[in-house]
């Protein structure tokens, strides 16, 4: 429980950071817009997908195709040793 508490503490302080860093310039940026949005869509969508995942069991996703398996662990950072809520 302490090192949840401590991470919400870190990812809380992160968050309040962000604008301050989101105010400063950045040199040379000379990447079109649609290339910032898109790694900003993807950005949040791995954080939804890990979010939603931690909550699913593996039994509930072995059922689905495996393209879509693949597409969802690569983007929710389930690697070798990653572990669901229901899974022991």
């Amino acid at each position: 429980m302490k090192h949840f508490k401590k991470s919400i503490v870190v990812i809380l302080a992160m968050t309040a950071s962000l604008p301050v860093l989101a105010s400063e310039p950045i040199p040379a940026n000379d990447a079109p817009a649609w290339v910032i949005a898109t790694i900003g869509f993807v950005v949040g969508l791995a954080g939804v997908v890990s979010q939603a995942d931690a909550q699913m069991s593996e039994e509930f996703k072995r059922k689905w195709p495996w393209w879509l398996k693949l597409t969802w662990n690569l983007l929710a950072g389930n690697y070798k040793h990653s572990r669901n809520v229901n899974d022991v």
